[in-house]
């Protein structure tokens, strides 16, 4: 039994001590191509017709050894990838940009537009070899970019949202696309994730909130308002409460950059809610209207899907200021960011 036992440990001793065949990491210069944004930046695209938002979610994964598991017999290739979402009339669009090595030390970037790809076209030597474009947008050149188009790239479906190309540049990420029907959309800002905080889905954040009565939501109309005067941008948001229904009124002024056109736009929107004392692991519509007391607000984001849905911590911060925290949003949002915080106040 005992000599059993020793073969056993030892077997598990030398696969534990195994390591990868081979192990290929993402060097300074190679990463320099993720210094563009950071985890939850927030870009913003504009056009003649409009402006485009963009959010960003950033992970590099270039370290072999912070996965538990057995090494033995396999390969280890390091990878980064910038997988956005962009708002574009209402519709979302997927963008993404990723590098990694292949066996033979060079350079992968594999770039997707929505429906347009280049992936196995561009298995480029090091970047510092690789001989970038200049690239002109208003006012401003750059000279570390490459222009996705029908000749580099390919479409795996026909859709109104595809591109005609795209330009990506090493070190300021996607600068211009253009749509089907011509629309040419150009960088305009990009608004920093003040946080810092990364996004993980799966994760709480463990909170002493204080317990929210019902009633001090629903006797108030609460304001936010996000007042730029640089870029000559105001965007207010009114909330009120009822005893099931959350409703957002969104106001939002913007000087066009191109046009110096002022945009005056208004919408609305309602949805389901109900306090809670603890996170629930989906949304319990049984509880809208009659769970009125708690820590936590839970508000259902899409009325066909009871796992589709946000929870937020709610905090006085004093007599007339609320607090939301984001606790928990749904696994398909990956743009939002756990422990974002707003502050309501009372409309006076």
């Amino acid at each position: 039994m005992m000599k059993k036992f020793s073969l056993s440990l030892l077997i598990l001793i030398t696969l534990i001590s195994c390591d990868y065949n081979s192990v290929h990491l993402l060097d300074d210069d190679d990463l320099a191509w993720m210094e563009a944004y950071e985890n939850g930046d927030t870009v913003l695209f504009a056009s003649t017709e409009g402006m485009d938002t963009m959010f960003v979610s950033k992970n590099i994964d270039n370290n072999p050894y912070l996965r538990l598991g057995i090494y033995c017999f396999s390969d280890y290739y390091g990878h980064a990838i910038y997988k956005d979402t962009i708002v574009h009339h209402q519709e979302k669009i997927s963008q993404s940009f990723s590098i990694r090595p292949t066996y033979n030390n060079k350079l992968q970037l594999n770039f997707i537009f929505h429906k347009r790809f280049c992936i196995e076209r561009l298995k480029l030597p090091k970047v510092k070899k690789v001989k970038l474009q200049d690239f002109e947008v208003g006012d401003s050149v750059y000279h570390d970019c490459i222009i996705i188009d029908s000749l580099y790239s390919q479409v795996s479906r026909m859709s109104e949202l595809n591109c005609d190309y795209f330009v990506w540049s090493k070190s300021k990420g996607l600068i211009q696309y253009k749509y089907l029907n011509g629309e040419t959309y150009s960088i305009y800002k990009i608004l920093p994730n003040k946080k810092g905080k990364k996004k993980c889905a799966s994760s709480i954040l463990p909170v002493n909130a204080q317990n929210i009565s019902i009633n001090d939501l629903i006797e108030n109309t609460w304001i936010n308002i996000d007042d730029s005067p640089r870029d000559k941008f105001i965007d207010t948001l009114r909330v009120t409460f009822d005893k099931k229904n959350i409703f957002f009124f969104l106001h939002t002024i913007v000087e066009h950059p191109v046009t110096k056109e002022i945009i005056d736009k208004s919408g609305e929107s309602a949805s389901l809610y109900y306090l809670s004392d603890t996170i629930p692991q989906r949304f319990d519509k049984t509880k809208v209207g009659k769970s009125t007391f708690g820590k936590y607000l839970v508000l259902l984001n899409d009325s066909s899907n009871y796992s589709d849905y946000y929870v937020w911590e709610l905090k006085i911060k004093d007599s007339s200021t609320l607090e939301f925290t984001l606790s928990k949003f749904p696994l398909e949002d990956y743009i939002d960011s756990i422990g974002r915080k707003i502050l309501l106040k009372k409309d006076q």
